[in-house]
């Protein structure tokens, strides 16, 4: 088949100003590697100690490049990995309260490649150490969002991806809502997080002013599931927004990139003084009030875990959703009820699903 040189060179302009376009989308720092096949099975056949965590974080430090970038903004690096048939979900933990002492926290488990499976299959062989000065281990904050860290002779450059502030978004607010903040999510999504003071209620609002990482099919009318995440959102077409309604259940079970954005606070916000979150999270959590600190940690010193911002259903099939489009069916339920009801809080876990039946 003949092609003509003259649409050879419009197909080759068009490619390449997709490109760019493509470029221009994407997070600030191009990708320095990729997966390969071969690089998966020299990974299974090597062997290391899994139950030693300062030699599996060693061997972890060593692969790293010489600058990485947090993005989400919980200031988390994810990191997976295979080791001797087994795959594992590791975390460097960059917590504002830890990383301008000089250290971070480390930890890692066991996962399955195959989420529907995890029920049967947990994650049972991991470990964990928080890296110190008596490890060796120097962390030096350098700007706000830039550290400087050292460990085995080896020095990294750890950039904190900075969220917009004070935001500015194209979605509308309807009466007594307030744009909190914007924030980054592991699944590489981006949100805002709302306030409806109407009910006291935070939300999530997914960033469409940035690039968005994800495809959309329609469950129904009114939902919409992303093909990547299966994070649900009700198309609130009035504001111009989709609310988050619903995070699938298996991920949520596995703990995996897309286990929601419960956790994702804008931590770096609350860190440099620029926001004061505490208020927001007492309303939403009136049980909690005076047990939290300024990003969401429980202050009881037993209690080592952060409060769970989920103001969606975990769902664990599609027609979990259903409940949002008859709601909506109903003329004469108010908005903000309707906003309570869509994004109240539940995560039940049906027997059928450890049962098969």
């Amino acid at each position: 088949m003949n092609i003509k040189p003259n649409f050879v060179s419009m197909l080759l302009l068009l490619l390449i100003s997709a490109c760019l376009r493509c470029k221009q989308k994407t997070p600030d720092q191009p990708l320095s590697s990729f997966f390969t096949n071969e690089g998966y099975i020299r990974n299974l056949y090597q062997n290391l100690d899994m139950a030693d965590s300062i030699a599996v974080f060693d061997y972890l430090y060593s692969q790293l490049p010489p600058e990485i970038t947090i993005y989400p903004s919980e200031s988390v690096y994810y990191v997976r990995f295979n080791r001797m048939s087994k795959t594992y979900n590791a975390t460097l933990t960059f917590y504002p309260h830890e990383r301008d002492s000089g250290s971070i926290g480390f930890g890692y488990v066991s996962r399955t490649e195959h989420k529907s499976r995890q029920k049967f299959y947990p994650g049972e062989e991991g470990g964990a150490h928080n890296f110190t000065a008596a490890d060796g281990f120097s962390l030096l904050k350098k700007s706000p969002h830039t550290y400087q860290m050292s460990y085995r002779s080896k020095q990294v450059t750890v950039h904190l991806h900075p969220l917009k502030y004070p935001p500015s978004a194209s979605i509308a607010l309807a009466p007594g809502e307030e744009l909190i903040s914007a924030t980054f999510d592991e699944s590489g999504l981006q949100f805002y997080l709302v306030f409806n003071d109407s009910i006291d209620r935070l939300f999530w609002v997914l960033n469409e002013d940035e690039y968005v990482p994800e495809t959309f099919h329609h469950h129904s009318e009114n939902v919409v599931i992303g093909d990547r995440t299966e994070f649900a959102f009700y198309q609130d077409r009035e504001n111009n927004r989709k609310i988050m309604v619903g995070v699938e259940g298996q991920n949520v079970l596995q703990n995996n990139w897309y286990d929601g954005p419960f956790d994702h606070l804008p931590d770096n916000l609350v860190a440099n003084g620029q926001l004061n979150l505490k208020p927001y999270l007492e309303k939403h959590f009136p049980n909690h009030k005076d047990k939290l600190d300024k990003y969401g940690w429980f202050t009881n010193k037993n209690y080592k875990s952060r409060v769970a911002l989920a103001p969606y259903s975990v769902y664990f099939q599609a027609s979990d959703l259903d409940f949002v489009d008859s709601l909506a069916a109903i003329d004469s339920l108010p908005a903000h009820t309707f906003l309570r009801y869509i994004t109240f809080q539940s995560f039940d876990v049906p027997k059928s699903y450890y049962t098969g039946e």
